[in-house]
């Protein structure tokens, strides 16, 4: 019988273990960028997100002028929302045919997100602090 026990305890353990993980227990919200804040006039700017806007976006005017030979001018990584980050995302949006309301929401963080491997991407640091679609 103390076999028995045994035997029906470690399973019991597996079993709660595999239901922890399929209902995301431990799991925070940190690497959940369906779940990241809105980034923009109004909001609670994080400063991480602010920076990784400021940096996607650079990546982006770099492509610009690289590829179509746009004057797409740089913006500082400060980490400061301020007009010229607004701007700056006012015109991706434009470019990526979106609402041009200045802020980063789900499809906004999508076209940031997509720009870099190095920072972007789903495994990269700014994940975490820019909006994405639930899907992505």
């Amino acid at each position: 019988m103390n076999g028995t026990l045994k035997r029906l305890a470690a399973k019991a353990g597996v079993v709660t273990a595999t239901a922890a993980l399929l209902t995301g227990v431990g799991l925070g919200t940190a690497n959940a960028s369906p779940n990241a804040a809105y980034i923009g006039d109004g909001y609670a700017n994080n400063a991480h997100a602010v920076w990784c806007v400021q940096h996607l976006y650079n990546v982006f005017a770099k492509e610009q002028r690289d590829r179509y030979h746009y004057a797409t001018p740089d913006i500082a990584e400060d980490a400061a929302w301020g007009p010229r980050t607004k701007a700056a995302v006012t015109l991706l949006q434009s470019w990526y045919s979106e609402t041009q309301d200045g802020i980063v929401g789900p499809n906004t963080g999508w076209d940031l997100l997509h720009l870099d491997s190095g920072y972007g991407g789903k495994g990269g640091y700014c994940y975490q602090y820019i909006p994405s679609p639930s899907w992505y």
